[in-house]
């Protein structure tokens, strides 16, 4: 259903460019220094790591939940976790 692989690289592509104007732009005018643009770079590089993490967990959930729809009924735990680790 999703691509993760391409969808990272699109989004850190797209963070990349995004987050990299916007750091020169303040600094060329003055509105951050080297310093606080370091740690501002910090602060959302950890945000980014949670949102992620939780993304890909949902993802994950959303997969095994579609997994488990397409097993026969009455199918194990054991066999779901099965037919997922083959996929």
């Amino acid at each position: 259903m999703f691509n993760s692989d391409v969808i990272k690289g699109y989004l850190a592509g797209l963070l990349r460019i995004v987050l990299g104007s916007a750091l020169t732009y303040a600094i060329a005018k003055g509105y951050l220094t080297d310093e606080s643009a370091g740690q501002l770079v910090l602060i959302i590089a950890g945000a980014l790591v949670v949102l992620g993490t939780s993304l890909f967990s949902k993802i994950r959930a959303d997969n095994k939940v579609q997994t488990a729809l397409e097993l026969p009924g009455g199918s194990s735990k054991a066999k779901l976790n099965d037919v997922i680790a083959n996929k």
